[in-house]
Formats: C-alpha cells, structure tokens, sequence
C-alpha cells in the first residue's frame, strides 16, 4: 500500500524502478537522516486510512519488508520531531528511488526541511 495523501505519513513508497547508479546526498537527504537519528521508533497504523495517524512509541511489527532493490527495512516507524511519521527506508529512497517520490511527499519535505533549519 502507497499513500499518496496529506496525512502525517512521510516516504512509505513501493518502489517499481531499478534504483538509481549513484546516491543523491543533498539537503533533503541530509535533513532526513538527521530527523531520523532524532527520532522516535515504535509502530504506527499507516494501513488505517481515514483514522487519525497515530504513531505508539515502543513494540515492533513481527516481520519487514524489501525494497525492490533489495534493500530490507527495519520492523518500526518512526516518529519525527516536527510529528511525521516514517520508516528505517526513508533515507534510502531519497538516496535512490527519488523518481518514485510522489507531490504530496515532497510538500512535506519541503515542510521537514524548514522545521529542522529552524530547530
């Protein structure tokens, strides 16, 4: 499941291309990867479209996932400082996967971009 909406879900994609050759490290990636050394691990229920986003700090999910490349997730989300909620691949797929990256997740990178300049 890929949502592509403005809920506080941010970087959950599936990707289907091949990843990129060379990773992008630029000020989007390096500002995820410092909210997501900040952040909060536990589990959240991303699956229940038109609830309110909840993020539940502790517990795991029993199993992960793969990216298409291969790449495997952790068994958390994470809840980030400005209260997005991600995932361990979310830096992954802004390193290789940004083709895949749909408007509504860059709005809010954008937004994630200036909450950390400002923090």
């Amino acid at each position: 499941m890929n949502r592509n909406d403005k809920s506080k879900f941010l970087l959950y994609l599936e990707p289907k291309n091949p990843k990129s050759t060379e990773p992008i490290n630029d000020e989007y990636t390096e500002t995820m990867q410092r909210a997501f050394d900040m952040s909060i691990p536990g589990t959240a229920n991303y699956s229940s479209v038109g609830d309110t986003e909840r993020h539940m700090v502790g517990g795991a999910y029993r199993g992960v996932h793969h990216c298409s490349c291969g790449e495997t997730s952790g068994n958390k989300d994470y809840l980030l400082s400005n209260g997005m909620i991600t995932n361990t691949l979310c830096v992954h797929y802004l390193q290789y996967h940004r083709d895949e990256i749909c408007d509504n997740d860059w709005e809010k990178l954008d937004e994630l971009l200036i909450f950390m300049n400002h923090e």
